[in-house]
């Protein structure tokens, strides 16, 4: 059987109105300071669970936990990247990248180039990989309980090395949100691949649809950004 080609995962198949329930999420990362774009510094984010109106289910417990390994790997993407944030139009996700993956045969590849430029560059741009897809927490008995996974795993590299993009799992906010988040990772990515870790002890990871999420901004990025994932998921 013969491998499909690339695979475009577009914000055309998004419906434009459901990313606004992202927004608070979304701008609470981008707020994150440029002066912390150091390699791997981390900031705090945390999350509201008082909230929480759903029951959560039994926790995982199988791992690793993956979102992507390869594309055709038997192993499930048990979060999709559908939720497009700010600047949609401005971003391309290509799931089935065949050039220089970390392992395996692909890997995923994230362009982002603003529309619309101005002298003091405001644009940001991201994607969460949602449980179901699409699901900004109005879907109750949705996601994970990743309460046994103590990190996030996931290996980046950028096009240039002068990419500096943000990390984070959950954050969601909603009717039934997500019962924490990570800290923010802030990375000033490589033109080798490098694995990355976020850690998840002593955060309430028992209820998670937003599984990853990574947040772009222009005035960071000014001349645009090209980067890659792969072999990303959950370890306990």
């Amino acid at each position: 059987m013969k491998i499909k080609k690339e695979i475009r995962l577009t914000h055309f198949l998004i419906p434009i109105f459901i990313y606004s329930f992202a927004i608070y999420a979304a701008l609470r990362l981008s707020s994150v300071q440029a002066s912390s774009t150091q390699t791997g510094s981390t900031s705090s984010l945390t999350t509201d669970s008082t909230n929480l109106k759903h029951k959560k289910s039994s926790p995982v417990k199988k791992f690793p936990f993956y979102l992507y390994s390869d594309y055709g790997s038997p192993y499930k993407m048990h979060y999709i990247p559908s939720g497009y944030m700010g600047d949609i139009f401005s971003l391309s996700l290509v799931g089935n990248h065949r050039t220089n993956p970390n392992s395996g045969k692909s890997c995923i590849r994230v362009s982002y180039y603003p529309k619309n430029k101005t002298k003091t560059p405001s644009s940001w741009a991201g994607i969460y990989w949602l449980n179901p897809p699409n699901n900004w927490a109005f879907l109750p008995k949705a996601g994970y309980n990743l309460s046994a996974a103590k990190k996030f795993v996931f290996h980046a590299r950028g096009n240039t090395g002068k990419e500096v993009v943000t990390f984070m799992v959950g954050g969601i906010r909603g009717k039934y949100p997500d019962s924490d988040s990570s800290q923010v990772l802030i990375v000033n990515l490589t033109k080798k691949w490098k694995v990355y870790k976020i850690p998840l002890t002593g955060i309430d990871m028992s209820y998670i649809i937003g599984g990853f999420v990574f947040i772009l901004k222009e005035k960071l990025n000014l001349k645009g950004a090209v980067f890659y994932l792969d072999e990303m998921y959950y370890s306990d």
